[in-house]
Protein backbone atom coordinates (compact mmCIF):
# COMPACT_ATOMS: atom_id res chain seq x y z
CA UNK A 1 0.00 0.00 0.00
CA UNK A 2 1.72 3.16 -1.16
CA UNK A 3 0.29 6.68 -1.08
CA UNK A 4 1.90 9.57 -2.91
CA UNK A 5 -0.44 12.57 -2.69
CA UNK A 6 0.94 15.76 -4.18
CA UNK A 7 -1.43 18.36 -2.77
CA UNK A 8 -3.83 16.44 -0.53
CA UNK A 9 -4.12 16.63 3.25
CA UNK A 10 -4.30 13.00 4.27
CA UNK A 11 -2.53 9.81 3.36
CA UNK A 12 -4.09 6.75 4.99
CA UNK A 13 -2.96 3.18 4.42
CA UNK A 14 -4.77 0.27 6.01
CA UNK A 15 -3.28 -3.19 5.66
CA UNK A 16 -4.64 -6.38 7.19
CA UNK A 17 -2.17 -9.25 7.30
CA UNK A 18 0.30 -7.52 5.03
CA UNK A 19 3.90 -6.59 5.71
CA UNK A 20 4.62 -3.00 4.76
CA UNK A 21 2.75 0.28 4.67
CA UNK A 22 4.72 3.22 3.31
CA UNK A 23 3.35 6.75 3.12
CA UNK A 24 5.37 9.55 1.57
CA UNK A 25 3.99 13.05 1.62
CA UNK A 26 5.57 16.38 0.79
CA UNK A 27 3.95 19.48 2.23
CA UNK A 28 1.02 17.57 3.66
CA UNK A 29 -0.46 17.54 7.12
CA UNK A 30 -1.10 13.97 8.19
CA UNK A 31 0.30 10.56 7.44
CA UNK A 32 -1.52 7.71 9.18
CA UNK A 33 -0.57 4.06 8.84
CA UNK A 34 -2.59 1.30 10.46
CA UNK A 35 -1.34 -2.25 10.27
CA UNK A 36 -3.01 -5.28 11.83
CA UNK A 37 -0.65 -8.24 12.02
CA UNK A 38 1.90 -6.49 9.85
CA UNK A 39 5.58 -5.94 10.35
CA UNK A 40 6.58 -2.42 9.40
CA UNK A 41 4.93 0.97 9.29
CA UNK A 42 7.10 3.78 7.94
CA UNK A 43 5.95 7.37 7.62
CA UNK A 44 8.11 10.01 6.01
CA UNK A 45 6.88 13.60 6.07
CA UNK A 46 8.76 16.61 4.76
CA UNK A 47 7.30 19.85 6.07
CA UNK A 48 4.30 18.09 7.57
CA UNK A 49 2.82 18.29 11.03
CA UNK A 50 1.97 14.84 12.29
CA UNK A 51 3.19 11.31 11.74
CA UNK A 52 1.18 8.64 13.54
CA UNK A 53 1.90 4.93 13.33
CA UNK A 54 -0.34 2.38 14.98
CA UNK A 55 0.69 -1.26 14.99
CA UNK A 56 -1.19 -4.09 16.66
CA UNK A 57 1.04 -7.12 17.12
CA UNK A 58 3.66 -5.63 14.84
CA UNK A 59 7.36 -5.24 15.32
CA UNK A 60 8.57 -1.80 14.32
CA UNK A 61 7.14 1.68 14.09
CA UNK A 62 9.51 4.28 12.67
CA UNK A 63 8.61 7.92 12.17
CA UNK A 64 10.97 10.34 10.49
CA UNK A 65 10.00 14.00 10.33
CA UNK A 66 12.11 16.77 8.86
CA UNK A 67 10.95 20.17 10.05
CA UNK A 68 7.78 18.73 11.52
CA UNK A 69 6.22 19.17 14.93
CA UNK A 70 5.07 15.85 16.33
CA UNK A 71 6.04 12.22 16.02
CA UNK A 72 3.76 9.80 17.87
CA UNK A 73 4.20 6.05 17.89
CA UNK A 74 1.70 3.76 19.56
CA UNK A 75 2.48 0.06 19.76
CA UNK A 76 0.39 -2.57 21.50
CA UNK A 77 2.42 -5.69 22.19
CA UNK A 78 5.23 -4.47 19.98
CA UNK A 79 8.93 -4.31 20.63
CA UNK A 80 10.44 -1.06 19.44
CA UNK A 81 9.29 2.49 18.89
CA UNK A 82 11.89 4.80 17.35
CA UNK A 83 11.25 8.46 16.62
CA UNK A 84 13.77 10.62 14.82
CA UNK A 85 13.01 14.31 14.49
CA UNK A 86 15.25 16.88 12.85
CA UNK A 87 14.32 20.41 13.86
CA UNK A 88 11.05 19.26 15.39
CA UNK A 89 9.44 20.04 18.71
CA UNK A 90 7.98 16.91 20.24
CA UNK A 91 8.70 13.21 20.19
CA UNK A 92 6.18 11.07 22.05
CA UNK A 93 6.39 7.30 22.27
CA UNK A 94 3.69 5.21 23.91
CA UNK A 95 4.23 1.48 24.28
CA UNK A 96 1.86 -0.95 25.97
CA UNK A 97 3.60 -4.22 26.75
CA UNK A 98 6.62 -3.19 24.71
CA UNK A 99 10.28 -3.16 25.58
CA UNK A 100 12.06 -0.08 24.30
CA UNK A 101 11.18 3.47 23.45
CA UNK A 102 14.02 5.49 21.90
CA UNK A 103 13.66 9.10 20.93
CA UNK A 104 16.38 11.02 19.11
CA UNK A 105 15.83 14.77 18.97
CA UNK A 106 18.42 17.15 17.55
CA UNK A 107 21.37 14.83 18.17
CA UNK A 108 20.30 13.89 21.71
CA UNK A 109 19.19 10.43 22.72
CA UNK A 110 16.36 10.02 25.21
CA UNK A 111 16.08 6.36 26.13
CA UNK A 112 13.24 4.88 28.16
CA UNK A 113 12.74 1.23 28.98
CA UNK A 114 9.46 -0.16 30.18
CA UNK A 115 8.72 -3.54 31.68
Amino acid sequence: CACYPSRGDTCACIIQGSDTCACIKQGGDTCACIIQGGDTCACIIQGGDTCACIIQGGDTCACIIQGGDTCACIIQGGDTCACIIQGGDTCACIIQGGDTCACIIQGCLYHKVQN
